[in-house]
């Protein structure tokens, strides 16, 4: 959809199934199973994920978050069955647009985590070779400099000479576009900030997983390092939202669909308008 003059589309790469209580474990299943959409017959929840093609006015042609990619690592947690129900489609979904890996000229990181950097690299080798790739210095001080995921490391080192490392509390990249460190999910987490013609897209990356959270910020997420800060950059960003009328894209809210805040409620936008 077009935000201004920069037009956004969602790229899937895949679904992984599993219980809710990975997502929310202090939140009653009750009251989840009372959010429309959100569980499946079984009980569990499908989570897509992805990333998003951003073209720019004056040619730019942005990838942020890359998925899980081809070979999916299914992280080992006790007690929780992962079920990856489709992966390795994102090359696809550029490909339908269009777009070839040698012609994105920026790759944005929303943060470090596997399932969004897994298209990162192939055989050793950049996906996009001609790409600028952003990294906040947080995500990359613990994910690649670090050894808290061996598998995510690997992805990235390979980008090491065409990776910008930032460590400011915004990076403009364009006019238009600005990135905004936003920690709690991971230490270097980032919103991406879309500003055109009068319009805002706000790219979320993981500072929202669902819709639930959108309408309900305050809640706290399992799969956040810092649960309560995490929490707290939810509330900011839902008011910042609600007080603009922008568009949110997350590569995990259903069908990678647009959403909008109305009177408090998450509210699928039409792709055309």
């Amino acid at each position: 959809m077009k935000i201004g003059d920069v037009d956004v589309r969602p790229l899937l790469d895949g679904v992984t199934e599993f219980p809710s209580a990975l997502l929310y474990p202090e939140v009653d299943h009750h009251v989840l199973a009372g959010s429309p959409g959100f569980l499946n017959t079984a009980g569990n929840v499908e989570l897509p994920c992805g990333g998003f093609l951003v073209l720019g006015p004056e040619g730019e042609v942005v990838l942020v978050d890359l998925g899980s990619g081809p070979d999916v690592v299914l992280p080992d947690i006790p007690g929780v069955t992962l079920t990856v129900l489709q992966d390795g489609k994102l090359l696809t979904a550029l490909q339908g647009s269009g777009v070839a890996p040698a012609d994105v000229t920026h790759v944005v990181f929303t943060h470090l985590h596997a399932d969004h950097v897994g298209w990162a690299s192939i055989d050793g080798r950049p996906t996009f070779p001609h790409a600028r790739h952003y990294v906040h210095r947080q995500d990359w001080r613990t994910f690649v400099d670090g050894d808290l995921d061996e598998s995510v490391r690997a992805l990235l080192l390979p980008l090491t000479d065409i990776t910008e490392i930032w460590d400011s509390a915004e990076l403009r990249l364009f006019s238009w576009f600005r990135l905004v460190h936003s920690p709690g999910h991971t230490p270097g987490s980032v919103v991406g900030l879309i500003e055109s013609g009068g319009d805002s897209g706000v790219l979320v990356g993981d500072v929202f997983h669902s819709l639930v959270e959108l309408e309900r910020p305050s809640l706290l997420g399992g799969v956040d390092a810092d649960a309560k800060a995490a929490a707290g950059q939810r509330a900011a960003w839902v008011e910042r939202i609600d007080s603009v009328g922008a568009t949110v894209f997350c590569p995990h809210f259903p069908d990678l669909a647009p959403v909008t805040l109305v009177a408090g409620k998450a509210v699928v936008v039409s792709a055309h308008r």
